[in-house]
């Protein structure tokens, strides 16, 4: 009987689009994670979609789904056991409107995914990133203004003043202290415009909040006050990209509603009370012109807003109310005409850590290990950084090798007489961008040495398969003793350490293969 019943199974299964799992019962019960591809469910915070229950096997069942075509269902030998529509399974095809059993109380159904909910997302992240434009022009004016003062007063002193004068020394400190800044200010908007949704894991929202926090301090006005009481440390289930979106969100409005400035404060502490799951509460609070009862009724309603003629789509309400909802949350709101307003987002709290970013050598800053100099190819198609990140190493007494792009920097890295003993790789670049000038250079030398350097801030890219593989990652821009201490510890301790007295040569050149 298992064997047409696998067949019905896929006839039903066959065309269907992306999907998503809805937790009917359980400790979870409300959140929905969407899938598409293959994903592993269970309680170990490494897989893709997290059930926190305790008779949920670590790696309980896996979801897969080869090129567009029906998704698989398959038990991971977990101990209590996997049912679909209540019959025991190891391995068969699902269907939309199947209904999983895993464990016990843990009860999910497999439905369809609506597209329209991640442009709606997308919609609304746009908007907000719109909302910030003008603070960030002006941050990054002011220290453009800052930067731009500095070099036109070093370049007006005499030739003879020393480079260790104080004004010198000033100067340089203020120029390294706003291109910080501007750094910062970059990393934080792109990381906000790029955020997509990776699937639901655990996730420290305390450092989430400090993130829109930092945001909120380069792009609002000054007149506003940020006031902020934030828990260490707390963790909830959820798209981290999302849950940044609606915090940020919530911040404009109350941003929005004080035009003459005021107070801000946003706190995040847990909540527990007997007999309930501890709850995760997230308040963002407003001195501003508060909302009266009508309106208050109708907020988180799609496409209701009292904002002017184009300045929203009244969409950043009603999708933060949705994204709270599949998170298993709750999301309230207390005001009165001149009294403020109130937010208060309720979210499930979790056990357990976050899985940390992973850190490579590019992200911490390490002592130098040893002086030696090494041969290095710097590839980068923006002429400027490539000249003046040369110049460094050159300083630091290495041979430095330029290319402009992917197909030089492999013609280079082929036809030279010995082998680079690093390769410094831009990621985006025309043409072939990093992961493919990587490839290319790995099939040439599979023992390659390659860090990569970018400026985007882009998590998923970050922790790709190529990037993994690489030694490490450094985002721009980064400081000298980062750039030079992390070139060192790359070439110290990759396998088969950095040494100058084996210089790595081309096959047939220096490795005793036969002619």
């Amino acid at each position: 009987m298992a064997q047409p019943r696998q067949r019905i199974t896929q006839e039903r299964a066959i065309g269907g689009g992306p999907a998503r799992l809805i937790v009917m019962e359980g400790p979870q019960a409300g959140q929905k994670f969407k899938i598409d591809g293959d994903v592993v469910i269970g309680r170990a915070i490494d897989s893709t979609v997290v059930l926190e229950e305790p008779e949920v096997s670590r790696s309980h069942l896996r979801i897969t789904r080869s090129h567009g075509g029906p998704y698989m269902i398959e038990d991971m030998g977990s101990r209590n056991g996997t049912l679909v529509n209540g019959i025991p399974i190891q391995k068969q095809f699902l269907a939309f409107g199947d209904k999983i059993q895993v464990g016990p109380r843990v009860l999910l159904l497999f439905a369809p995914f609506d597209p329209i909910e991640d442009q709606l997302l997308q919609r609304q992240r746009l908007e907000a990133l719109g909302r910030v434009g003008a603070g960030v022009a002006h941050d990054l004016n002011n220290m453009l203004g800052a930067i731009s003062a500095s070099i036109d007063f070093l370049g007006r002193l005499p030739p003879e003043r020393p480079v260790g004068s104080a004004d010198v020394r000033d100067s340089v400190a203020d120029i390294r202290t706003a291109l910080s800044q501007a750094s910062e200010l970059a990393r934080g908007i792109l990381k906000f415009a790029r955020g997509r949704s990776r699937g639901h894991a655990l996730v420290d929202i305390s450092a989430v909040c400090h993130e829109v926090i930092r945001l909120a301090q380069h792009t609002f006005d000054r007149a506003i006050l940020l006031e902020q009481e934030i828990t260490p440390n707390l963790v909830v289930s959820g798209d981290q990209a999302e849950l940044h979106q609606v915090i940020m969100n919530l911040c404009l409005n109350a941003r929005d509603a004080m035009p003459e400035g005021g107070t801000l404060r946003i706190r995040a502490d847990l909540v527990e009370q007997p007999g309930e799951r501890a709850r995760v509460c997230i308040t963002i609070e407003d001195s501003g012109c508060g909302i009266d009862a009508e309106t208050r009724a109708r907020i988180f309603e799609p496409f209701f807003t009292t904002k002017t003629e184009g300045a929203g789509f009244g969409l950043g309400l009603s999708t933060a109310r949705d994204v709270v909802n599949m998170h298993g949350g709750q999301i309230e709101v207390d005001s009165a005409p001149e009294r403020g307003t109130s937010f208060f987002l309720y979210l499930p709290a979790s056990t357990g850590q976050p899985l940390p970013v992973r850190v490579t050598s590019g992200h911490r800053e390490l002592r130098p290990k040893s002086s030696k100099s090494a041969l290095i190819l710097l590839v980068d198609d923006e002429e400027v950084v490539r000249r003046s990140t040369a110049r460094l190493l050159r300083q630091a007494g290495h041979e430095v090798l330029e290319a402009p792009g992917g197909k030089e920097a492999t013609h280079i890295y082929a036809s030279g007489a010995r082998f680079p003993d690093l390769v410094i790789l831009d990621l985006d670049m025309p043409y072939l961008n990093g992961e493919q000038t990587q490839r290319v250079i790995l099939t040439i030398d599979p023992r390659a040495r390659i860090l990569f350097m970018s400026g985007h801030e882009d998590f998923i890219r970050d922790s790709s398969t190529s990037i993994g593989n690489a030694a490490g990652y450094l985002r721009k821009p980064c400081n000298v003793a980062l750039l030079l201490s992390t070139v060192m510890d790359v070439l110290l301790t990759e396998p088969g350490s950095f040494d100058r007295k084996e210089d790595r040569t081309r096959p047939g050149v220096g490795f005793g293969t036969e002619s």
